[in-house]
């Protein structure tokens, strides 16, 4: 822990980065991180991309991201058109 980190009792314990793959057809899908207090941490998002066409349709081209557990991450979406990656970034707390 730095001093900073105990004057003001802040610190980062660790910083998860990844993709998830939503698939054509489908409107979810998970990702396995190592195992993060769920009540000390954060999911950010941290963009999306496509390796198809994804139609115009809003609702494909746009995913949430929950921590599900203490290792895993959902990303969801309301549309199913095309693949999508959704991008992000996990960060512990001490």
């Amino acid at each position: 822990m730095t001093a900073a980190s105990a004057l003001f009792g802040v610190g980062v314990k660790s910083i998860q980065r990844g993709t998830i793959t939503i698939d054509s057809a489908s409107s979810s899908n998970t990702a396995t991180i190592s195992s993060v207090s769920t009540s000390k941490s954060v999911v950010f998002h941290a963009g999306n991309s496509s390796t198809s066409t994804i139609s115009s349709s809003f609702s494909s081209m746009v995913a949430r991201l929950e921590l599900t557990n203490a290792t895993t991450i959902t990303a969801t979406r309301a549309g199913t058109s095309g693949d999508l990656i959704v991008s992000y970034a996990v960060v512990e707390y001490y």
